[in-house]
């Protein structure tokens, strides 16, 4: 049976070739990473991102379950609401690649500067991606109209 290359090639672009399930486990590593935060899971944030980038999530807190966890509950009386490109099966992830227990990715990450494009690197422990990219949680200020208030809220800012 002759296979044409073109056939080959689209194949590979759909769905993935050498790699796949690499691919697949650092798409979900960064989904995962935005699900936390928007479920404001301060447990699951922080264990999807290495241990020095957790460290260093909320300034002048090194325990960054406690320190988020403080920042979640002071956010408990406001309501969120996200567009379907703001939510994690929204984000564009592209540029994926692995070698060894390294990994890259491009996102759309949605927050703070909305829908900037964000370079995240990776590292595999134990059979897990997470997320290597210098992170910290920041806070913006949201204002929508003169009728409704401006809404103190943070975002994951990357690679500062």
């Amino acid at each position: 049976m002759r296979v044409r290359p073109a056939l080959v090639v689209a194949l590979c672009f759909v769905c993935g070739c050498g790699g796949s399930n690499e691919r697949a486990g650092i798409v979900r590593a960064v989904r995962a990473t935005l699900a936390a935060f928007i479920a404001r899971d301060a447990p699951s944030l922080c264990h999807a991102l290495t241990p020095g980038v957790a460290a260093h999530l909320v300034a002048g807190d090194r325990n960054c379950q406690t320190a988020s966890r403080g920042i979640f509950h002071s956010l408990r009386s406001s309501h969120e609401f996200y567009a379907d490109n703001e939510r994690p099966n929204g984000l564009e992830l592209y540029a994926i690649t692995s070698d060894g227990n390294l990994g890259q990715a491009t996102t759309t990450w949605p927050w703070p500067a909305i829908h900037r494009t964000v370079r995240l690197r990776l590292e595999r422990s134990d059979g897990r991606w997470l997320i290597s990219s210098a992170a910290r949680l920041v806070k913006f200020i949201t204002c929508f109209t003169a009728e409704i208030p401006c809404l103190d809220s943070y975002g994951i800012e990357f690679g500062r």
